[in-house]
């Protein structure tokens, strides 16, 4: 910008009151706001304020940030595990040994944050799970909470930890539990089902192990855990409920019903009471997009081939476990934010 187009620029800006200011530029694209945050101090001030970081999210469009195709392999990239006010929680892929990293990604402004290491003493978990909250009274400052499974024989075991972006160096245990408190998921062989949701501020664990069924409640505000025993005849059998968010109150559906086919749904209205309310509607497409996971898996089908041989007069009946070729897309659409956590650089991410 020439010398005069500066001065013109500063002798204008006064005359608009920063409220016209902020209402003109929270309606404009990702892009154009960076370039007039280099134009002078005070619009550059202005745009990194917590109350113009939120209005102009609110008011953005819809666009699709980011996409990835899983062909036929295994990848090591990092895949969107959470999302929240228009940033991108990733992780790498959770089978690596010892597992992935985490990283907050902002793709719009192409800035990121890669989070410290999680390790209890020398060990790195088998599996994590992790959600971010911003529960701070800055926007700038966000919480991510992890929970994570360790096996003893066959008692199956979780901890959940908590680091502050930009304030914690190192993953810690959450401020108001005991010390490095383990909770027992499972005491069976076989491998229980369990699901991440968060519902507000809460993070919720949800277990399902035969016939014992619990959920792990933490307040991202607070950091206490609660625990919550499902009862048992809400559904039956178990094999085929999911758990996902209704109306903003956690909720168990069947995961397979028909369009045009009635529904129950189970909902928590009080944790504190553990009362449940039953309700039910038609299954249609839209109630089925709702039962999506929430964060994109990648898996391989195995299709068991079965064939016969004849030997003498007897026929024989064999199988064979074969990977069929598949292709899985993920493709998510998101509100574009211009904010910036502590830490986030720009520049080229890590594959």
């Amino acid at each position: 910008m020439s010398k005069e187009k500066q001065r013109r620029v500063s002798d204008a800006s006064p005359s608009l009151p920063e409220e016209m200011v902020a209402e003109i530029l929270s309606w404009l694209p990702v892009e154009s706001v960076l370039r007039f945050k280099c134009a002078c101090k005070k619009w550059g001030q202005l745009i990194q304020q917590d109350h113009f970081v939120e209005k102009h999210h609110r008011r953005a469009a819809m666009a699709c940030y980011y996409q990835k195709e899983y062909i036929n392999q295994f990848c090591s990239e990092f895949s969107c595990i959470d999302i929240q006010e228009g940033l991108l929680l990733e992780q790498e892929d959770h089978r690596l040994d010892p597992p992935g990293r985490f990283r907050i990604r902002n793709p719009a402004t192409m800035q990121t944050v890669y989070l410290p290491d999680l390790q209890v003493g020398d060990e790195s978990p088998a599996w994590v799970v992790a959600r971010m909250f911003f529960v701070a009274k800055s926007i700038n400052e966000c919480k991510v909470i992890s929970f994570w499974e360790e096996s003893e024989g066959s008692v199956l075991s979780g901890r959940f930890r908590a680091l502050t972006v930009g304030v914690d160096a190192e993953w810690r245990p959450l401020k108001n539990s005991p010390p490095n408190p383990i909770h027992r998921i499972s005491n069976s062989d076989r491998k229980p089902m369990v699901f991440p949701l968060s519902i507000q501020k809460i993070f919720h664990v949800i277990t399902m192990d035969g016939d014992h069924r619990n959920i792990l409640m933490v307040d991202s505000e607070d950091e206490s855990i609660k625990i919550i025993k499902i009862p048992e005849n809400l559904f039956y059998p178990w094999r085929s409920v999911i758990p996902r968010e209704w109306n903003s109150n956690l909720s168990f559906f069947p995961s397979h019903h028909r369009d045009g086919n009635q529904i129950e749904i189970w909902i928590l209205m009080n944790s504190s009471n553990n009362e449940w309310v039953n309700f039910k509607t038609q299954a249609t497409v839209d109630l089925a997009s709702t039962l999506t996971q929430d964060y994109p898996m990648s898996y391989i089908t195995k299709k068991h081939v079965a064939a016969w041989k004849l030997s003498g007069d007897i026929f024989w009946r064999w199988h064979e476990s074969v990977y069929l070729p598949w292709v899985m897309k993920e493709e998510l659409s998101i509100k574009p934010s211009i904010l910036q956590l502590k830490g986030m650089q720009s520049g080229k991410v890590d594959a």
